[in-house]
Formats: C-alpha cells, sequence, structure tokens
C-alpha cells in the first residue's frame, strides 16, 4: 500500500517524500511527484486520520505475527511516517483531528522503539486493554460490544443477530422504523393483536432479526417458543417486544444504519419551523408591498388567499405532528408507570435473584429513557401547539389584509353631507358586503365535525387503589369496585358511577350522566362524601330545570332586523385560536337562523388590541350602519374576575360598562372562558337601569369555580367545547331542510347545557337582564357556596 503525506515545509526534502512499508523488509523509498500548484500556491492536503491509522496498524499486525519481524525497521519507517504527521499537524494547528492523530501515533511509535530494544511492554489493566480495545472497533463492533455488555452476554452470542443485522436491506431498515413508530401509536389493550398481524406480513429479513433478538433476550439456558411453551413464549414476547424494539433501533442507530429518532425529529421540527417562518416572512413582505403599492386588487386578494391555503396546510401538519407527539405521551406514560410498578414491586422483594437483580437494574435504565422521552414528546407537542397558534395568528393577518382592500366606491347618493354624522345611515341599513352568506354544504359538513365532538361520553377513568379500598371499607353499598373500570355504587334507590376526570373524583347518576358532581381531592372518599354530593348533583339539576331566565319560553337573540356579529378572540394561544377558527362556521349556522352582518375586520385579535376598545370601536362601527341588535362570541381563557387575551385582559366590570355605553343595543354574549370569565358575579350585581327586561343576555360555559374543557374530533382537525358543539346540533335542527322540529335558541341552549355534561365535567348558565331588577339566572341556585363542587 502507499500512502502520502504534504506539507510545505520547504528545506526538508525528505518530508515530502511518498512513504510506504510493507512489513519486515525494507521499503522501496521513492520520490513523491512533484504537490500541484493552484494559483501559484502549493496544495495543503490533511490527512486522514482513520485511513492512517487503520493502514499502519494493519501493517504492525502483520509485523506482530512474523517470528523475525525486524522491529528496528520497522520503527526507523514509522518514526518516518510519525514525522510527517507532525509536519501536517504543525501546519494545521486548528485542525483537532491531526492533533489526535500525533498523538496516537507517537504512543505508537515509543511502543515500537521499545520492541525494536528488546523490552517488553508493561502489561496494561484489563480495562485499559478492553478501552483500547473498543478504540480501534468499527462502530458497529462497537455496537455489539455495547448490547454484549448490556446483557450480560458474551461477545460470540451475537453471530446469529451480527448476521441478521448484515442481511438487512434500505426497504427492510424503513420497515423497521415504520414498525418502531405505529407500534408506539397503538392502543395499549390492543397492541398484541395488531403485532400479531403485523409480524405474518413483516419482510423475512425482519422476522430473523427479531428472532435473533428474542433468543438474546431469552433467559439463560432457555431457547424463545421452545417445545409445548411456544403459546407462553409467543406471550412473553409480546409483552417485551416495547423493551425489544427499543434495543435493536437503539442497535441500528449505533451501527450507523439509520438516524437517531430523536436526531431525525429534531431535523424534521427544525424543517417544519424553517418552513413556517418562510410563509410568515413571504406574506408579510407581501401584505407590506400591497399596502405601499397597491395593485389590481383581485390580483392581491387571489394572491392572499394562496397563502391562507398554505397555512391551512401547515396548520393540519402541525397538528398532525402535535396528535403523533401526544400519542408517543400517552404511550410513554403508560409504559412509565408499568416500569415503575414493576421496579417498586422488586424493590420491596426481600430476596431477589441474581435474574431479579439484573431486571432490576435494566427497569432502572429503562425509567431513565422513558422520562428523558418524556421530557421530549411533551416539548415536541409545546412546539407543535406553537405552530398551530402562530399559523392562525397569520390566517387572522391575511383575513384583515383581505378586508382592508379597496371597494367599490359608494354612490353619490350614499356620502352624507359634509360635516352630518351618520350614526344609524337615516334607516338605510348595513352595507351589503357586511352581510354573513351561509352555505349550507359547508354547515353541513361542519356540524358532521360538530357531532363528533358531541357524541363523545364524559372519560371517566378507574378509580386508584387506595380510593377503591377507601370506598370498599365506607360503608356505602358497592355494585361493582373491579381494579381497571369504574366504580358503581347504589345511594338509596340509584345507582352512581364513581370515577377520576382530570384527576379529581367524580360522582354521576348511572342512568342520566348529565346529573355530575366534582368532589375536592382533598376530601375524604367516606360514606358521608359519597352521599353529600350525590345529593348536590341531585338538588343543582332540580334547581337549574326552574329555568329562571326563560329560556325554554321561545328565547331568541333576535328577529328580522339586522343583527351584528362579532368575535373578540385571543389569537396569541393555540386552543382559544383554533375555537375561534371553527366559529367561522358557527357564523354562517347563525346567518341561515337571523339577519346577520359582519364588519370586514372579522375577528379582533384581543392579544394585539385593547379587547375593551377594540369592541368599543366595532359595536360603534355597526351602530353608525343601522345595527342595533349585537352578539358578541368570546374566545378566551378566563378566570374569576375576566378574560385574558395574551398580554391583555377584559375585565367583567368592563364588558358591563360597554353595555352601559351603548344602552340603545341589545346584546347576546357567548362566553367560553373558565370560571364564566368572572362575569356571574359580576351579572348579579350588575342593574340595567332604565333598560328593557332581557336587553342583555350572557351565556357563560363554566360556572364561577370551574375550568372549561376543549374537545376534538378523532382526526384533531377540528376543537370545540362540548357546549358550542351541542349548541350546534340544535341551532341546526329543523333548519334549512335539515331533519327535527326547529328549536329556539333558549331551547337549544337548554339542551346543549344538558348533554354537554355528558361529555365534560362543566356546566353552562345563562344571566339575563330585568331592567331595574336584578338579573334573572338559569339556574338560580342562590347562594352559590351552597354548591361547593357543583359543575
Amino acid at each position: 500500500m502507499r500512502m502520502a503525506f504534504f506539507h510545505n515545509r520547504q528545506n526538508e526534502e525528505s518530508e515530502r517524500r511518498l512513504l510506504a512499508f510493507g512489513g519486515p523488509e525494507a521499503p522501496d523509498v521513492q520520490e513523491a511527484q512533484p504537490e500541484e500548484k493552484h494559483d501559484g500556491k502549493e496544495k495543503q492536503e490533511t490527512i486522514d486520520p482513520e485511513n492512517v491509522e487503520q493502514e499502519l496498524q494493519q501493517d504492525i499486525n502483520k509485523a506482530e505475527k512474523e517470528v523475525h519481524t525486524n522491529w528496528k525497521k520497522i520503527a526507523e519507517h514509522y518514526k518516518k511516517a510519525v514525522d510527517s504527521v507532525r509536519a501536517v499537524a504543525e501546519e494545521f494547528p486548528d485542525k483537532p483531528e491531526q492533533q489526535e492523530l500525533l498523538q496516537r501515533m507517537e504512543q505508537t511509535l515509543k511502543t515500537l522503539e521499545q520492541r525494536a530494544a528488546g523490552q517488553e511492554q508493561p502489561n496494561k489493566p484489563e480495562q485499559e486493554q478492553t478501552t483500547d480495545k473498543k478504540a480501534e472497533q468499527s462502530p458497529q463492533e462497537k455496537a455489539f460490544a455495547n448490547i454484549a455488555e448490556k446483557l450480560g452476554v458474551k461477545p460470540e452470542q451475537l453471530a446469529k443477530l451480527k448476521d441478521s443485522v448484515s442481511k438487512l436491506t434500505p426497504e427492510d431498515l424503513n420497515y423497521m422504523e415504520k414498525l418502531a413508530v405505529d407500534y408506539g401509536q397503538q392502543p395499549a389493550d390492543k397492541r398484541n393483536g395488531w403485532l400479531a398481524q403485523r409480524l405474518k406480513t413483516a419482510p423475512e429479513n425482519v422476522q430473523n432479526l427479531l428472532k435473533a433478538a428474542q433468543e438474546i433476550q431469552a433467559k439463560p439456558g432457555e431457547k424463545a417458543n421452545k417445545g409445548n411453551e411456544k403459546k407462553n413464549d409467543l406471550k412473553e414476547f409480546m409483552k417485551k417486544f416495547g423493551e425489544l424494539i427499543e434495543m435493536i433501533m437503539d442497535l441500528l442507530a449505533e451501527c450507523g444504519l439509520i438516524a437517531r429518532r430523536e436526531k431525525k425529529e429534531k431535523s424534521e421540527q427544525q424543517t417544519d419551523k424553517a418552513g413556517d417562518d418562510a410563509l410568515v416572512t413571504d406574506t408579510k413582505t407581501f401584505i407590506k408591498s400591497s399596502t405601499e403599492n397597491p395593485g389590481n386588487p383581485a390580483d392581491t386578494k387571489q394572491k392572499l388567499e394562496g397563502f391562507d391555503k398554505q397555512a391551512d396546510k401547515h396548520i393540519a401538519d402541525a397538528k398532525t405532528d402535535v396528535k403523533e407527539a401526544e400519542d408517543r405521551k400517552k404511550q410513554i406514560n403508560t409504559d412509565l408507570q408499568k416500569a415503575k410498578d414493576d421496579k417498586k414491586a422488586l424493590d420491596e422483594k426481600p430476596d431477589r435473584t441474581e435474574e431479579e437483580n439484573k431486571r432490576l437494574s435494566d427497569l432502572t435504565e429503562s425509567i431513565k429513557k422513558l422520562e428523558a422521552n418524556l421530557v421530549e414528546a411533551e416539548k415536541a407537542v409545546r412546539e407543535g401547539n406553537t405552530r398551530v397558534a402562530e399559523m392562525t395568528k397569520l390566517k387572522a393577518d391575511i383575513a384583515a389584509a383581505i378586508a382592508a382592500l379597496p371597494k367599490e366606491a359608494p354612490k353619490a347618493e350614499e356620502k352624507p353631507p359634509a360635516g352630518e354624522k351618520s350614526p344609524e345611515r337615516s334607516g338605510e341599513g348595513p352595507p351589503a358586503g357586511w352581510k354573513v352568506q351561509g352555505n349550507t354544504e359547508q354547515v353541513n359538513t361542519w356540524l358532521k365535525e360538530q357531532a363528533d365532538i358531541h357524541n363523545q361520553n364524559l372519560t371517566t377513568l378507574p378509580l386508584s387503589d387506595s380510593m377503591r379500598t377507601a370506598i370498599e371499607t365506607s360503608g356505602v353499598t358497592v355494585i361493582s369496585n373491579k381494579k381497571g373500570a369504574v366504580t358503581t355504587i347504589q345511594i338509596g334507590k340509584e345507582a352512581w358511577d364513581v370515577g377520576l376526570n382530570n384527576g379529581d373524583p367524580v360522582i354521576r347518576l348511572s342512568s342520566d350522566h348529565s346529573v355530575t358532581a366534582r368532589i375536592p381531592d382533598d376530601v375524604k372518599l367516606n360514606a358521608d362524601t359519597l352521599k353529600l354530593y350525590a345529593a348536590k348533583a341531585m338538588e343543582y339539576r332540580k334547581s337549574e330545570s326552574a329555568d329562571a331566565a326563560g329560556m325554554g319560553k321561545g328565547f331568541e337573540p333576535a328577529k328580522n332586523e339586522p343583527m351584528g356579529y362579532i368575535e373578540l378572540s385571543d389569537l396569541s394561544d393555540r386552543l382559544t385560536s383554533e375555537i375561534a377558527q371553527e366559529n367561522r362556521e358557527f357564523s354562517k349556522l347563525l346567518s341561515e337562523r337571523y339577519n346577520l352582518y359582519k364588519t370586514p375586520e372579522g375577528t379582533i385579535d384581543g392579544s394585539v388590541k385593547n379587547p375593551a376598545n377594540a369592541l368599543r370601536e366595532q359595536i360603534g362601527t355597526l351602530m353608525k350602519n343601522g345595527i342595533k341588535n349585537i352578539y358578541i362570541n368570546i374566545n378566551a381563557h378566563g378566570s374569576e374576575s375576566g378574560m385574558g387575551f395574551g398580554p391583555n385582559e377584559l375585565r367583567a366590570e368592563q364588558l358591563t360598562a360597554i353595555f352601559k355605553e351603548f344602552p340603545d343595543c341589545k346584546f347576546t354574549v357567548n362566553n367560553i372562558a373558565c370560571h364564566g370569565g368572572g362575569l356571574a358575579e359580576e351579572m348579579q350585581k350588575f342593574k340595567d337601569t332604565g333598560g328593557e327586561s332581557g336587553r342583555v343576555t350572557v351565556f357563560t360555559q363554566t360556572k364561577e369555580e370551574v375550568v372549561n374543557l376543549a374537545r376534538s374530533t378523532a382526526d384533531e382537525q377540528t376543537t370545540s367545547t362540548a357546549y358550542n358543539a351541542a349548541l350546534a346540533k340544535y341551532l341546526a335542527q329543523g333548519v334549512n331542510g335539515r331533519p327535527g322540529r326547529r328549536l329556539s335558541y333558549g331551547e337549544a341552549h337548554l339542551y346543549a347545557d344538558k348533554d354537554a355534561k355528558k361529555a365534560q365535567v362543566t356546566d353552562a348558565e345563562v344571566h339575563q337582564t330585568r331592567g331595574d331588577n336584578p338579573t334573572a339566572r338559569t339556574a338560580n341556585i342562590g347562594d352559590p357556596s351552597k354548591f361547593e363542587g357543583m359543575v
């Protein structure tokens, strides 16, 4: 073999030679060819450390096998190689790989010179020798050495596994990666059946690899699937497949055959983020350019709509990423809990076998990995949600830009005389372009998505073992208290289900899940507690049925008069911005029932504008165009004092102040905020002095002490609250040829309120003004403290 070492020392002729040696005989030394020149300068080359060291090591190994090796000649020629490497290292001091190569070669030279002088190299400790061996191994050899060490087996026992890995084709590797991802996304109770089907159709090389890995994982002295134990072994294989596939994927990654999963995911996330950033930049640049240099409005609109469609694709992609990450997170949590339970069981075992100690060590490592994976999954969820929020915000900017495009100039007779105000357009009515046009086909598609959310049942999880024991010993009649299932008890003549929802105990009537109460988590689950909250649930339902606000008497927000529609949303938040996006179709549904109008501004982003001021401005605009009936849809998070819009806030008293500021307007408010956004307490204090009874009607989807929850369709593409989804169903009933009796808005609310409680532990209520009298409330429960813990 021949190797070349080049550098720039003009006065050292011997160092610009082609050096080679081939065993114990003296090597031929030939003059190197003249170095290539580039632009009058000598070409400078670095040395490939891996190849140089490998090839020289091969020569050393060959020399060692020869009985009559001439160590002196070897040392002399190796010294020349070292001198050349040293020269190159001095020429490139900023290249650490050259410095490291020099250090290793100098150490080897020292060994050769010792042997040439007849000196024996001192024996290294076994650990140091093992380290040296690993340093000399290829990536694949290192990977198998590591796996052998982890499993506690000898390297030669991995021969079959090595052979299986060597036969994998690119198609096999792709199949393995997809198998690992798909396996993690399967529900725990359906995994084994899914896996059995997939393995039947797996490529032969993949099947052989799994069998080889399975045999290595088997207990010492055992073989997978032996004799009459085939069924048991298959069951054990299914049970341990999660660990098995993780081990294999780590091995393939260490061998360099596939990319490490976390790096691959990170790379994909960076690519997605870069695509989002590029779209935002392109869109904002175009909006700015079209504002400064207006062109044809039709062309500008077409271009903006193109950006809007791209944003939709980015949102769908991000939602898919979020769903996958949430599925991973859910599975990791399941696996992590199982690993912790298994570890705890082994920890508490007094006399463990050697095999159990090894299992305990493996579980400890597995828990560390799972916890790290959980952090990554949670991060992926946050990043995906951020992408959705950013793209939703971009869509709002695009909508605002489209709305701001020049419209057809108004006719001369429509212009008010100079200096004369026209707050109500003299009865001419709002501009025709503000009319919300319903699209029955689009609305029907949206209604199907809302129905998916509406039909979802309340997710109640089984109680913990300690809670089950507490109920078992509480003295109540227990109908069913099986591990892994919701507990059912009997109180009086009724059966009640008790389980967990969002970590808190809940009790609900078995025959009617809308009769529900949340039990504070700091209250003991004894007979008195269970009877108390069951009674509260029944009493609450009775009081709600009184319908003090008169919703069941045919309440409608409007008749034939124009009704203005205002969307006030927090578009900086992923969840509320998604719900705001769905409300576009909700306004079209309302337009099928009412004479609905919306200003060109569209949705008010309360995170960018002052919510109260922006609301005043848009109400004023609607009034100037003859609209005195206003429907306000609020999409924001809430507290017991107000509604949050990113850095901004709309306090409950600010909203009631706006009601007073526009005494000639009728208001209907639909508010999704948690804790009712503080409106329950504020509306109880609010008196609409001088106003007509029913001028202001406020619908809150939660009471003061309760949070609201959002739900999504199975494909995660549509997000809504349980109440909004149910309300859409009942408002659409009997309209535009749809089946069923047409309901009033008030009736639709009552049905939606009842149905929503079946989907989640929450509750809507209504506050309606009564002029000089206190506001009516459905349900009018009197002292709210009486219903502590109620939902």
